[in-house]
């Protein structure tokens, strides 16, 4: 709970807060620690429900007790307490009944408008307005002001409450500090009074135009710093039209009342400053979730710009990205819609808040732009900045980038949230970081693929000419071939074939690297498909001596690509011919399971390495096992058998492998429609 050491001074008297439930939720030093227990074992006479009494305290020592509500519990008051301290007499200059009777309210009143344990929470300036007009009621012939010093603008005061004919005139404006009896007030941490209110220079035509003469100001001292970084929160004060200095009474009034709404202040001062955080912080996490939700550079320079906007209240965002010495403009986003001019150019060293910030790779607050150097349309986008704030982007060690945020309003940027504007840039940079990446791997992939399509293409032009040719060797068109020509034309032939399907396999790949390749779903037997498959392989495996089969359902529908289906089969059956072991034994199953049909295509060959199971759908990849032989292949199909399942909705897994015992993969398809 917040500390309440200050109400206790004010009131010269024990002091304790108890809960609906009779647990005492604080107590003053005068009463000692009693927190967290109940009130029936300190004051085993008091009646919750009765308010001024008479018990005993510890023993057999008496104590007045003044009981208040506030809210849902009670504010209880001891007097009388001097014998309990050890002192030899009753406590001298004890205060008037109705100093702690109105006291006693304002305590109450307090609480209610800060918000205690019993749930209340008002904002900031609700609570300054409501305890103002306590204020009002306490000394009647004086005007009250609360006046604060608002996070990000050290320079003015606001006038946040205000009760009196005059000082309500002043409600909501803010006034100058410097050189102020408030700014005196708060740097000497202790309460003015003047008869000559009209003296001070600042606000002097405030004061005179309502005839104020006299005047005593309490500050607001916070007793713990405010996350924005604030301790002292503003001053108190009551103005009269009275040349008269304030009575002792009056005085002990406006100390103690100066006293409870401080700690109300403070109260909700922290509450607002504890939800500002709260709410920055959410913004950052939500950020983090909208950079994380895309890799796309542009899209996460948009989001990351515009929540951070968002986050700080800021007017104007920018990217820039560190080239060498230069600075170059990325992106920008602008709450008026003011454009930035991207690619501008700038050096780094004619920027010193950039310098400061790179060099300390930390945030820097600034203010308005040296414009003289900037292009036209960027001097009329930042004409009305007043505040800035540099943020670098650092990423193991080295700046990536640089967000510049302005405000055109006259709020500087305070530290809670240049504390938060950093937690998240660190997010932002390592998202910027892999959004580059990504970029760059894309671009990587899109060069490999065209390189790949344009080898495909190049090849596919002289293969042609030699696969024509040998036509007409075996043809005989330029005569009768001598017999020895035989062998060798039938491996050209092979030759050929092989790398007719590579320049097939290269040409698909590089295809489905583009997305160019269109899908023709249709409804179809995968029982039929995978029997037809087989038999397409009978040939191949009767040159093995392979043991090749077929099992399963008579009939399974499914929706799919005709010719992508009897693509990835073939590569399947293929593949587990290849990767025998002796007499292959390989058999093509058409199964119900229990996500839907599948074929499973499963042999008893050389099976694949834990350590390589994980790359075997990567493009071009090869399995490499100590002792087997290399087998022919581009290592793409695999990768493109996979690639065309994903485009029809079907999946294709690697179900089990054993190295020396052979190997199960499952291509599996969603229930068909019916």
């Amino acid at each position: 709970m917040i500390e309440l050491d200050a109400v206790a001074e004010a009131l010269a008297d024990g002091a304790a807060l108890i809960g609906s439930d009779g647990v005492i939720r604080w107590s003053s030093a005068r009463l000692g620690s009693l927190a967290g227990r109940r009130v029936e074992t300190i004051w085993p006479g008091l009646d919750l429900r009765e308010g001024e009494q008479r018990v005993t305290l510890r023993g057999d020592l008496p104590a007045s007790l003044t009981l208040r509500r506030a809210g849902g519990g009670w504010a209880l008051v001891a007097r009388e307490l001097a014998a309990w301290e050890g002192e030899p007499r009753a406590r001298p200059g004890a205060r008037q009944p109705d100093v702690d009777r109105v006291l006693g309210t304002i305590f109450r009143n307090a609480l209610r408008a800060s918000g205690d344990e019993l749930e209340t929470e008002e904002r900031l300036h609700e609570v300054a307005r409501v305890l103002a007009a306590e204020g009002g009621r306490l000394i009647r012939d004086a005007d009250c002001v609360i006046a604060l010093v608002e996070s990000g603008r050290p320079g003015v005061i606001h006038v946040a409450g205000a009760a009196g004919p005059w000082a309500s005139t002043l409600l909501g404006r803010h006034l100058p500090l410097a050189g102020s009896f408030v700014q005196r007030s708060m740097a000497a941490q202790r309460a003015i009074e003047t008869t000559h209110a009209q003296e001070e220079t600042v606000n002097r035509d405030l004061l005179v135009g309502g005839d104020i003469r006299s005047m005593r100001l309490v500050p607001v001292i916070a007793s713990q710093r405010l996350p924005d970084g604030r301790t002292a929160l503003g001053t108190i004060g009551f103005y009269s039209r009275s040349a008269r200095p304030f009575t002792p009474r009056q005085r002990t009034l406006i100390d103690g009342f100066a006293s409870l709404v401080g700690l109300s202040l403070q109260r909700a001062a922290l509450l607002h400053a504890v939800r500002q955080t709260a709410r920055r912080l959410e913004a950052a996490i939500q950020l983090a979730a909208d950079i994380s939700a895309t890799l796309d550079e542009r899209e996460v320079v948009r989001r990351m710009l515009d929540r951070l906007l968002e986050t700080v209240a800021a007017e104007r965002a920018a990217l820039m990205r560190i080239d060498g010495e230069e600075t170059v403009v990325e992106d920008s986003r602008d709450v008026l819609g003011l454009p930035d001019v991207i690619g501008f150019r700038q050096p780094v060293a004619m920027q010193p808040l950039m310098t400061e910030a790179l060099a300390g790779q930390r945030p820097v607050v600034g203010g308005a732009y040296d414009r003289s150097i900037l292009p036209p349309q960027l001097q009329r986008a930042l004409s009305g900045v007043r505040h800035t704030l540099t943020v670098p982007l650092v990423l193991g060690g080295q700046v990536i980038a640089v967000v510049v945020l302005s405000r055109r309003r006259d709020v500087v940027f305070g530290e809670d949230e240049v504390a938060t504007v950093q937690l998240v840039g660190n997010l932002a940079a390592l998202a910027l970081r892999n959004s580059w990446l990504y970029a760059e791997a894309r671009a990587a992939s899109r060069i490999k693929s065209d390189f790949l399509n344009m080898a495909a293409h190049e090849l596919r032009t002289p293969l042609t000419v030699v696969t024509g040719y040998m036509s007409l060797l075996r043809e005989g068109s330029f005569g009768p071939a001598p017999p020895d020509w035989r062998h060798p034309v039938e491996t050209l032939d092979a030759k050929a074939a092989e790398l007719a399907r590579l320049v097939e396999d290269l040409l698909l790949a590089a295809r489905l690297d583009t997305g160019g390749l269109p899908v023709h779903r249709e409804r179809l037997d995968l029982a039929a498909a995978a029997r037809a498959a087989v038999a397409r392989a009978q040939a191949r495996a009767a040159l093995l001596g392979a043991d090749l089969a077929f099992e399963g359902a008579a009939e399974l529908p499914v929706e799919a690509d005709h010719d992508y289906l009897d693509r990835i089969l073939d590569n399947l059956i293929n593949n587990a011919l290849t990767y025998s072991r002796g007499t292959a034994w390989v058999r093509v199953r058409v199964v119900e399971r229990p996500d839907g049909p599948a074929v499973e295509v499963e042999d008893r060959g050389r099976g694949i390495p834990a350590a390589q199971a994980d790359h075997i759908f990567e493009r071009f990849y090869r399995i490499d096992q100590a002792g087997s032989p290399q087998q022919p292949g581009t290592g793409l199909g695999l990768y493109i058998s996979r690639e065309l399942a994903l485009r029809q909705e079907a999946r294709l897994w690697l179900d089990w492998s054993q190295p020396g015992e052979g190997t199960r993969f499952v291509l599996g398809f969603p229930e068909a429609s019916s």
